[in-house]
């Protein structure tokens, strides 16, 4: 059902995340927004932290992908600032 599904779709592991997130309120981050605007670093850290486990062929396909490892590798050509 997932691959075959008419709309995209996308299985995404956020658990790296929310150890960065964790970390950050350990050290004494109240204010996420402030913290990252502060350093525009720390959205790229975020963005690194999500992991891609699984997209349809759905996907691939508004996206223009041959395959899942190539959407992933290209995610910062595909997600960009002014979307």
């Amino acid at each position: 059902m997932f691959e075959l599904a008419p709309v995209s779709l996308w299985l995404e592991d956020y658990s790296a995340l929310k150890q960065l997130f964790d970390s950050w309120r350990a050290q004494g981050v109240t204010d996420l927004r402030f913290h990252l605007a502060q350093d525009p670093d720390r959205v790229r850290q975020c963005s690194a932290a999500l992991k891609v486990v699984k997209v349809n062929r759905r996907t691939l396909e508004l996206f223009a992908a041959d395959s899942q490892e190539a959407l992933v590798a290209n995610l910062d050509k595909v997600f960009r600032d002014d979307m």
